[in-house]
């Protein structure tokens, strides 16, 4: 694919959000700790960047999140991923937190966005964000 140049779409204390039209790819990062609200807030910026730039692939870098509660990923997958499902992203990256608590609260969370259960989506989990790229290019 031809490269292009990366656009931030957003920026605050804890979220940015990249767009990069040469891949199709939203990246959301994780700035730092986050409170529910946040969390929340950041969640639904991230929709609207998908839907805006109908983007078919998702990176989102929780490696600096600190610690997600149970019940704001229980509301990401209960909420907002339904509504997420009605975009055109697909295919999602995530880069684990780095706190053993976090991988396990994430991989519970997220059981839903499997293709199995969505017969149109697909997740990975990584360590980090190169290899989390680099799968996403295959897709």
């Amino acid at each position: 694919m031809a490269s292009s140049k990366k656009e931030t779409v957003y920026e605050d204390k804890t979220l940015r959000l990249v767009w990069d039209p040469g891949t199709g790819i939203v990246e959301a990062v994780a700035l730092g700790q986050m409170t529910s609200s946040e969390f929340r807030a950041a969640l639904e910026r991230l929709l609207a960047a998908l839907k805006d730039k109908r983007a078919r692939k998702c990176l989102a870098d929780l490696g600096n999140a600190g610690s997600i509660s149970l019940d704001d990923l229980l509301w990401s997958d209960s909420d907002w991923f339904p509504r997420c499902l009605r975009t055109s992203v697909r295919v999602f990256a995530l880069v684990m937190p780095k706190s053993l608590a976090g991988h396990m609260t994430l991989d519970k969370a997220t059981k839903n966005w499997a293709p199995e259960k969505t017969g149109n989506t697909t997740r990975a989990f990584f360590g980090d964000v190169a290899s989390a790229r680099e799968w996403l290019s295959k897709q």
